[in-house]
């Protein structure tokens, strides 16, 4: 373990703790013994508390000084390719929110297989299969309706 394990550990902790207190008015079983909407909250924040208790301890005995913070060669192109994700899902919500969910779904997969260099008779294929499947099972079988 590095020692910069202590700092995500801190930093997860504390946002375990701000969903555990979040969480907390909604409490863990109603009345009648069924669970409450606060009880899968609850337990996700506990254990992320836990796991982050877990990493402060490992960061804080190990003798390790290397650094997550210095960037190597192939973490560059890994962070090039999750802001370029990162921007497409944004432009996909852009595009669902002013325009039409099945448009931004269709720009989302082709957008992602093309960042990606899948070639274009898979991007193809895939999004119409993709897009396919999330309409027939979303809009047409369980009746989700994207666009209100």
């Amino acid at each position: 373990m590095k020692k910069d394990d202590m700092y995500i550990g801190i930093v997860t902790a504390l946002i375990g703790i701000f969903f555990l207190i979040k969480s907390l008015p909604l409490g863990l079983v109603e009345k009648n013994g069924i669970p409450s909407a606060g009880l899968f909250p609850i337990l996700v924040s506990g254990g992320l508390i836990l796991c982050s208790l877990v990493l402060i301890y490992k960061g804080f005995i190990s003798r390790d000084t290397i650094s997550y913070w210095h960037l190597m060669n192939f973490q560059k192109n890994n962070l090039k390719m999750f802001w370029l994700s990162l921007a497409g899902i944004l432009v996909f919500m852009l595009i669902w929110k002013y325009i039409h969910f099945t448009f931004a779904i269709y720009f989302l997969s082709v957008f992602l297989n093309w960042a990606y260099k899948n070639s274009w008779k898979f991007n193809f294929i895939f999004t119409l299969i993709f897009v396919t499947i999330i309409i027939i099972s979303f809009e047409k079988i369980m009746l989700v309706q994207f666009n209100v």
